[in-house]
């Protein structure tokens, strides 16, 4: 059986508008994680979701919330955690 599957590499096609506010931002942000991106991120994220501002925060990647998440979990020993077996091994390591 022979299977193809048209992959081109790029899933997103991104807007003029959507690549010059990521220009903007590698250009004038100060330090690229942090600052006042960053924030406004937060704020608006926070707004969006109708929490309090303050109560919702970025991480830099998937594989810091998950640390993070486990961290805030508090896990024991003994406790046991279910994961797919067949996943990123990112995942795991939290």
């Amino acid at each position: 059986m022979e299977c193809r599957i048209n992959f081109s590499g790029r899933a997103i096609r991104y807007t003029e508008e959507e690549i010059a506010v990521v220009v903007e931002a590698m250009r004038n942000a100060d330090p690229l994680t942090q600052g006042r991106y960053l924030a406004a991120f937060e704020q608006k994220f926070a707004a969006y979701e109708g929490v309090a501002q303050g109560s919702c925060f970025a991480t830099m990647n998937g594989v810091s919330a998950l640390e993070m998440s486990a961290q805030l979990c508090r896990f024991k020993p003994g406790d046991e955690v279910v994961m797919p077996a067949h996943t990123f091994t990112a995942s795991a390591y939290p």
